[in-house]
């Protein structure tokens, strides 16, 4: 559930293997076939990736450090707004947008104040395509139809879970490269902020065909309500598996209806189980070049073992089978639950709450080297239609403006509208309105493009500024990426049935319906029916990154 600290929304993806294909199927009769399939985005560049210029308008009050992890942290909104954008950006005429949408459809635009004053600063008459469901198939209407609006903005996610996507989006949108490489992005200081490493999931090919929306990536984490440790009288810092466990046990009392543990829209919190054991962030990469899936190695079995025999002590909600995200909300909220997984920046930006949870420091299941998983930095990527370079050069513009930092005028009309009818200030913090929470919110500007990330409480907690940033502080050390965060897998974007395989199986065997003999038969059928060509895939892309050359077959 991809979140955002300073703004305050949230959204999320929902991709299904039907969805892919239906993507897939429309595409491909009218779009060129005249490149290879195979993975290639984030390989190797053949263009100067864009130079990073730090944005220092607005010093935070809590330093970060981009390099290892860790965003800086405001207290407070910045009293002065910084202007980034200077001169005309729109050309005046119809701009279309085509975005998902997780909001309401917004009021029309002749009683809509923000929309009138996003045009005013845009210079141009936004008209956007707002998807609320259904996003893969809809995307794949709209590009074999060859209508193509000036910005498409998609989930990464959508992006890599669809069948030739590279010779797609070749076929219907402009190489960005010469605008945006090397120092040649310097014209778009706001996309020249950017995090560096959010400009390898833009490449195709080795060359940039869209820009990113970043996403604070430091991985999952296990909020614990303070209460609850502190009358069972336990330790809300275990250093090893055993002490975790007893943690567990004096948390758990089902009797009274509490537990420790709760399994909401998660695979019985992998995220922050998986890395105690030393489980691979997804694949590990080995000397060689070759590829570990997680699934293959001892330490997930561990791991899945592990769940099981907590399951079966009773420290898990008994509805965590079936639990939904809310219903996670709600049990950890009442006290039900005394651990729950969630993003970093959960509880800065959803409403507040009678209490503020810490964040479990990670530790090793057996006291020895601690992992913790870091995410992507990029969240939505943003695709320029072909046309003319003054058309292009305009679309850039706008995605400059969009992608204004924290702090900047610009990003507060974009994440907060017109005063006084939008937001109201309150010490000095700007708060959205009803009708700034129906205007802003449902125009979905912020996945268009959002600027650097920042670690601010938009919903008024602003401890948990000082939590979050304490944590990225102590984790930084014990990152591990995905090694394949960024690539392109033709055969990854119809996996998804396989995976589910697995996923049953985990659940069957952490609940006790299947023995654990059961993981090894569904790994092997996961390599058998297609996993082994997602790993070629993926080793064939870290080649060609690693080469700066594309590999041959």
């Amino acid at each position: 559930m991809p979140t955002n600290l300073t703004e305050p929304f949230s959204r999320r993806t929902f991709l299904t293997a039907a969805a892919a294909a239906a993507f897939a199927g429309p595409l491909l009769s009218g779009c060129s076939s005249s490149s290879s399939p195979g993975g290639k985005s984030g390989s190797g560049s053949k263009v100067a990736m864009p130079t990073h210029v730090p944005f220092n308008g607005v010093p935070p009050d809590l330093p970060g450090d981009i390099a290892k992890g860790i965003n800086p942290g405001y207290l407070s909104y910045p009293a002065e707004h910084v202007k980034t954008v200077h001169g005309k950006v729109g050309s005046g005429g119809a701009f279309r947008v085509f975005v998902t949408s997780f909001s309401p459809p917004p009021p029309p635009k002749a009683q809509n104040s923000y929309w009138q004053a996003i045009n005013a600063a845009l210079g141009v008459d936004l008209k956007p395509t707002l998807v609320p469901q259904e996003f893969p198939t809809k995307l794949a209407a709209m590009l074999s139809s060859g209508d193509i609006p000036d910005l498409v903005t998609m989930y990464l996610a959508d992006a890599q879970s669809v069948r030739r996507f590279e010779t797609v989006a070749r076929s219907r949108f402009a190489n960005l490269s010469e605008h945006l490489s090397g120092d040649a992005v310097k014209k778009y200081p706001n996309l020249a902020r950017l995090a560096p490493d959010s400009w390898s999931s833009t490449l195709i090919d080795g060359e940039i065909y869209s820009t990113p929306t970043l996403r604070i990536p430091t991985g999952q984490v296990l909020y614990l309500r303070d209460d609850r440790v502190k009358a069972a009288g336990a330790d809300p810092n275990p250093t090893s598996i055993a002490e975790f466990e007893q943690l567990c046990k004096a948390l758990s009392d089902p009797g009274k209806k509490r537990w420790a543990l709760a399994n909401p829209d998660s695979v019985w919190n992998a995220a922050t189980i998986y890395p105690l054991f030393g489980v691979p962030n997804g694949w590990r990469l080995n000397p060689d070049g070759s590829l570990t899936k997680d699934y293959e190695t001892e330490e997930w079995q561990e791991a899945v073992a592990f769940m099981a025999k907590t399951w079966k002590a009773g420290y898990w909600h008994p509805n965590s089978p079936t639990m939904s995200d809310a219903d996670g909300d709600t049990f950890f909220e009442n006290g039900s639950v005394a651990m729950r997984q969630d993003s970093v920046v959960r509880y800065a930006i959803r409403g507040k709450v009678g209490f503020l949870p810490s964040i479990m420091k990670p530790f090793s299941a057996d006291g020895g080297t601690v992992t913790t998983y870091e995410g992507s930095v990029t969240d939505f990527v943003t695709f320029v239609k072909k046309g003319s370079k003054a058309r292009v050069e305009e679309s850039l513009r706008i995605l400059n403006w969009l992608n204004a930092p924290f702090g900047s005028e610009e990003y507060f009309l974009r994440a907060y509208g017109v005063a006084g009818k939008d937001h109201t200030l309150a010490g000095g913090q700007p708060k959205l309105s009803e009708t700034g929470t129906s205007e802003v919110q449902s125009l979905s500007l912020r996945f268009v493009g959002g600027g650097p990330d920042v670690l601010y409480a938009s919903n008024g907690n602003t401890p948990m500024v000082k939590t979050m940033h304490a944590y990225q502080t102590a984790v930084s050390p014990s990152r591990v990426k995905n090694p394949t965060t960024g690539l392109y897998s033709e055969a990854a974007s119809t996996s998804g049935t396989i995976t589910q395989q697995v996923t049953d199986t985990i659940n069957d065997v952490v609940l006790g319906r299947k023995p654990a003999s059961a993981l090894k038969a569904a790994v092997a059928a996961w390599k058998k029916n297609g996993g082994d060509k997602v790993r070629a895939d993926y080793e064939k892309a870290i080649a060609e990154r690693t080469s700066g050359k594309k590999a041959t077959s």
